[in-house]
């Protein structure tokens, strides 16, 4: 069981899906893959890559992967993805994301406590993606949009 501090599972929504993350970036070696969820949030477009963002009403929904560290790799695969998001160690609200905990439906109704990468830079002038779900936008609707 997992402290309250520190989980194995990671909750990826934008360029760190399996369709869309860059090869360098691969975890699925490190990792086991345990199906889709959501997380109580907003989703933004920011150009080449999308944000999180929370939100207090729980229809906002964000769509993602849910994968489960092997606990022996977790320490390098976090460090490998804070650095690839720009998260800041040493000082969390100074890095382009912040990486914290959050609770992730998943598709069977279960919830967990998974890893995310929360935008934490301003949002102005961002499109907001409705139905939260930024391999369809990409795939489906960005081309049509811009």
């Amino acid at each position: 069981m997992n402290s309250p501090h520190t989980s194995r599972y990671l909750f990826t929504y934008g360029t760190l899906r399996k369709h869309i993350r860059p090869d360098f970036l691969n975890f699925e070696a490190s990792s086991r893959f345990l199906g889709m969820g959501t997380v109580q949030a907003q989703l933004y477009d920011l150009g080449h890559y999308p944000c999180l963002v929370l939100s207090e009403n729980p229809a906002d929904r964000v769509i993602g992967e849910v994968y489960e560290i092997h606990e022996e790799e977790l320490e390098d695969v976090l460090t490998k993805l804070d650095r690839y998001e720009g998260v800041n160690r040493i000082d969390p609200d100074k890095g382009l994301y912040r990486r914290e905990l959050l609770e992730v439906r998943l598709e069977d109704g279960r919830t967990l406590q998974a890893w995310a990468y929360i935008y934490n830079q301003n949002i102005e002038g961002a499109r907001r993606i409705p139905h939260g779900d930024y391999e369809k936008y990409i795939f489906e609707e960005k081309k049509t949009i811009r």
